[in-house]
């Protein structure tokens, strides 16, 4: 029973959007889409700009849509992306509570108890604030506010990072 690590609750959803963001890797803008788009938003300005009847009116809109498509578009779809990763898991949060042990991760809501085993995930990332063990984009995360004690939250921080070095290394 000593070597359980005993949390309750759940991560704040500002910080299940971050580890969310953290897991999620971000577009490339010099993606084959990027590439394609940007000769996209080219022919579009070159196109209205003749139908106008002006080169450098051309110029002019392929600038204005290009500042809008590679610059607010993008940023635009990303708030809007936070803010229904935040309704998401508001909507879907359920309490829990559980243990974690050299052997297993133990959770325990309302419905169901889990015993999850450390090899079945591939990433464990330690900060200082936060802590989350993945396998793809499924997660568990914890943070110092779901245990009783800073002592227990430093065991916890030991413990995943004592996983962390036992997992095989991954070529990137």
């Amino acid at each position: 029973m000593t070597n359980e690590i005993h949390f309750k609750g759940n991560v704040t959803v500002d910080d299940a959007v971050r580890v969310d963001c953290l897991l999620v890797p971000r577009n490339k803008i010099w993606s084959l889409e990027g590439i394609i788009s940007i000769a996209m938003l080219f022919a579009i300005g070159m196109i209205l700009g003749k139908a106008l009847g002006s080169s450098a009116l051309a110029l002019v809109i392929t600038c204005i849509i290009g500042i809008c498509v590679l610059v607010m578009i993008p940023k635009i779809v990303e708030r809007s992306s936070i803010k229904a990763k935040r309704r998401f898991y508001k909507n879907n949060l359920q309490d829990k509570e559980g243990a974690l042990t050299p052997e297993k991760i133990i959770v325990i809501t309302p419905d169901i108890t889990s015993e999850l085993k450390w090899s079945m995930f591939r990433r464990f990332e330690v900060m200082d604030d936060i802590i989350f063990i993945a396998k793809d984009s499924d997660y568990l995360a914890f943070a110092p506010y779901m245990f009783e004690s800073t002592g227990d939250w430093e065991r916890c921080k030991k413990l995943i990072n004592e996983k962390k070095m036992l997992q095989p290394s991954r070529s990137t």
